[in-house]
């Protein structure tokens, strides 16, 4: 029996050849942070609002109860500050999901590839194009704006907003891009 050289990896979302699949981790930027800080006081307004509850009722054992309840809520909330964003191109369908903390994930845009207007690089001259064509929409989903990796490509939906797409790509995502698209596509 032959052997095949080509090995799967452990976890894969989609079984064949012809579908993408990769997470995209933005940098840190004043959202993230903010969003964190903002996270921190809430939990330190929480430990106050316990503390004085157990001042003015003198029950001094349901202090116990602080940490716990602390505790599940940083569990629940402390996830949406890591976030993390995924592209997946699968049946000639392009789509963008959120992923916060690992556990929740959001489905963010969705579209068929072939009826993108223009697949391209988001380089200098790609930024020029971008901007002029007027999106009501920008939906970003990179992790260094300035990188040479980056594409951007354009959806107008017979019904609903002019959206301009920025993503972060490879070398796979752009092949399938090139064969469900290639009329738009431009490298």
């Amino acid at each position: 029996m032959k052997e095949t050289k080509s090995k799967k990896s452990a976890y894969s979302k989609f079984d064949d050849e012809r579908s993408v699949a990769m997470s995209i981790l933005p940098k840190p930027d004043r959202k993230i942070r903010m969003r964190k800080l903002l996270f921190i006081l809430l939990y330190v307004g929480y430990v106050a609002l316990w503390g004085i509850l157990l001042v003015v009722t003198r029950a001094v054992p349901l202090g116990a109860l602080t940490l716990v309840t602390l505790l599940i809520l940083i569990f629940f909330t402390w996830r949406f500050v890591k976030l993390e964003y995924e592209l997946t191109i699968h049946m000639g369908q392009l789509g963008f999901a959120a992923i916060y903390g690992g556990l929740n994930r959001k489905e963010l845009f969705s579209c068929p590839i072939r009826d993108l207007k223009v697949i391209a690089p988001y380089d200098e001259k790609g930024r020029a194009a971008a901007e002029a064509y007027g999106a009501e929409k920008t939906d970003v989903y990179v992790a260094d704006i300035d990188s040479p990796e980056n594409y951007y490509a354009i959806y107008e939906p017979e019904n609903g907003p002019k959206t301009l797409l920025i993503f972060e790509t490879e070398e796979k995502s752009r092949k399938m891009l090139k064969y469900y698209n290639s009329a738009a596509f431009h490298s």
